[in-house]
């Protein structure tokens, strides 16, 4: 019986483990998303002021384990450098409305 819990403990943990590395994972992959995206707006020449800055402090955010602000922050990070893309995209699409009639 013992050892039966001994393993049951393993098991627990292991998928514990599992769970935190996937966790951190999936807070990674975020957060290189919203620098390629961030890269991207910048080549477009959309990139918006305040955007390098969340990553970063995302950044610090997960080192220092504050894992759900590192992901908010991230989050608002990706959703400015993918609407910076979206206005290099609109402004391409319609430079001839800036000119007056």
């Amino acid at each position: 019986m013992k050892n039966l819990k001994n393993k049951l403990l393993i098991c627990l943990f292991a998928v514990a483990s599992m769970t935190t590395v996937n966790a951190a994972t999936e807070l990674e992959v975020l957060i290189e998303k919203a620098s390629t995206a961030r890269e991207k707006a910048s080549q477009l020449g959309f990139e918006w002021t305040a955007t390098k800055g969340l990553i970063e402090s995302a950044k610090i955010a997960n080192a220092e384990g504050k894992k759900e602000l590192a992901k908010t922050l991230a989050q608002r990070a990706l959703n400015q450098a993918e609407n910076g893309i979206k206005q290099a995209e609109y402004s391409d699409q319609h430079w001839q409305d800036n000119f007056p009639e």
